[in-house]
Order: C-alpha cells, then structure tokens, then sequence
C-alpha cells in the first residue's frame, strides 16, 4: 500500500516545535516502511527546503503527485499539525483519495476536520497508526 503522509503546520507555533513535529512525521515514515508500506516521498520535500525556510511551498504540483499516487492518505492533526494543507485537499478532492486523520489518544479532536477525511482514529505511537493501516477494517473513532 502507499501512503502520503499530508502535513500543514500552525505558522503561529513555535519554530522548534514545528522542527520536531517534521521529524516524527521522518520518523512515522521509518516505521511504516519497516512495516511493509510505501510511503511517497514526504522527506524527499522535507530534504529539498532550505533549513531555515519553512513553511514548504503548498502549491507545490509534487504534493498533487504525491496525492494521485498513493493508495490512502493520512495526516496528523497532533499540536501544532493542523492536518491537511490547501494543496493536498485539492489534490485529494480530485482524485477522491481515502484520508485518514490521527490524533494522540487523550488529545483533544479539531472541530474542523475536512469532510473528505473518512475516518479520524486516536493512537499511543505509531504502531497503532501501523496496525490501523494494515487492518483495513478502519472503524471510526471520534467522527
């Protein structure tokens, strides 16, 4: 299966935070690849901005196709992720993609969450997000 990992982070928040916040989503791409899954090039776009620029070009046409490419897309809508960028909702409403929200278990679920977004699922650490991939019964959680 391949996997976007869509990402659009809060400009207010704190840069180290949104610093941190790229790496483990670095990291969730790690994990997934170990487990089996494709994961389209998220890092490749993370690699390519300069350090001290952020955020990434959200027009970029490499996030539609990112978008067209993948089987299912997911974001993380943990502080200070606000979930789906513009470019990657167009994308995704274009090429009507099944999207899956992940929030940390005990935080709280945004009141906006795009209607596209079919399932939104709570997780302690990323073998969740891995076991929820693999599982394909996709209940929903807090939608």
């Amino acid at each position: 299966m391949k996997i976007y990992i869509a990402c659009a982070l809060d400009g207010k928040s704190d840069w180290n935070k949104r610093r941190a916040f790229l790496a483990r989503l670095q990291t969730l791409a790690t994990e997934l690849e170990k487990g089996g899954f494709k994961v389209v090039d998220y890092r490749e776009c993370a690699k390519s901005a300069p350090q001290n620029q952020f955020p990434l070009d959200t027009n970029s046409v490499e996030i539609e196709n990112f978008v067209e490419f993948a089987d299912v897309v997911i974001a993380l809508f943990d502080y200070p992720s606000l979930g789906f960028g513009e470019a990657a909702s167009a994308a995704i409403r274009k090429h009507q993609k099944l999207c899956m929200g992940f929030v940390v278990r005990g935080e709280t679920i945004p009141q906006y969450i795009p209607q596209f977004v079919s399932f939104i699922y709570e997780y302690d650490d990323f073998q969740d997000i891995e076991a929820v991939l693999k599982s394909r019964s996709y209940s929903v959680c807090g939608k």
